[in-house]
């Protein structure tokens, strides 16, 4: 029974520790609902554009290591609060069927 190591998975980056720290499955026709609390907090990048991935958003501030983040062309709803810390360089989080939306910006303590 052969498995294979998740850093070798397609679209997933991992560092010399073996920390997942890209999750790039933008247009994978993914459907359902993410765990967010699965995510890896070492995560930097996190791509899920452009799928059919739904429910709502949330939790998404305890990545603190994100710098790039794009959830468009899905169809997350309800309302987002995607709070962020400061070093996030690029959010994109349109064309979803969200209801009301928060975003905001964050210096760790």
């Amino acid at each position: 029974n052969y498995t294979i190591p998740y850093c070798q998975w397609y679209g997933i980056v991992c560092n010399n520790n073996e920390d997942i720290i890209e999750i790039n499955l933008r247009n994978n026709n993914l459907k359902g609902l993410i765990q967010w609390y699965t995510i890896p907090p070492e995560v930097t990048k996190l791509d899920l554009a452009e799928n059919k991935l739904l429910g709502t958003i949330f939790g998404i501030s305890l990545l603190q290591n994100l710098v790039h983040v794009d959830v468009s062309n899905n169809e997350f709803g309800g309302c987002v609060d995607m709070t962020f810390s400061s070093g996030v360089i690029y959010a994109n989080a349109s064309y979803n069927k969200f209801t009301c939306a928060s975003f905001k910006r964050f210096n760790p303590a």
